[in-house]
């Protein structure tokens, strides 16, 4: 059994962290602008919220070729501060070279290495 009750309309708020947004670039007029659609997603990469964006003046002037200018101003209109981008680190590993040490029949070893007349057959 189940009952339903009418109350006065209340605000509920709700929380959602931003943890990454994607760019899609819906058109552009050449020399002029750029209709841009902005969509934010949590830690877990699920969507949270999408809106346009349009780019004009020196914004879209300046971006030129560097798609890294748009995220750049993207999270600085939205008020968000790009993560550094992890390089991994490159170890070297340094080998060093063992060369075997040649021992012949030289007077320094006369008893490892006795020099004989006798055939390897």
């Amino acid at each position: 059994m189940s009952s339903s009750f009418s109350i006065i309309p209340q605000d509920r708020v709700t929380v959602q962290t931003v943890a990454s947004f994607r760019v899609d670039v819906n058109n552009i007029i050449l020399f002029c602008s750029a209709n841009l659609g902005i969509v934010l997603f949590d830690t877990s990469n699920n969507y949270i919220d999408a809106f346009p964006m349009t780019l004009r003046e020196d914004d879209y002037n300046n971006w030129g070729g560097n798609d890294g200018y748009i995220g750049t101003l993207i999270a600085a209109k939205l008020g968000f501060t790009l993560t550094p981008e992890v390089v991994p680190e490159v170890v070297t590993e340094v080998v060093t070279e063992v060369v075997p040490e040649v021992i012949s029949d030289s007077p320094d070893f006369p008893d490892l290495f006795p020099v004989t007349n006798e055939s390897c057959y």
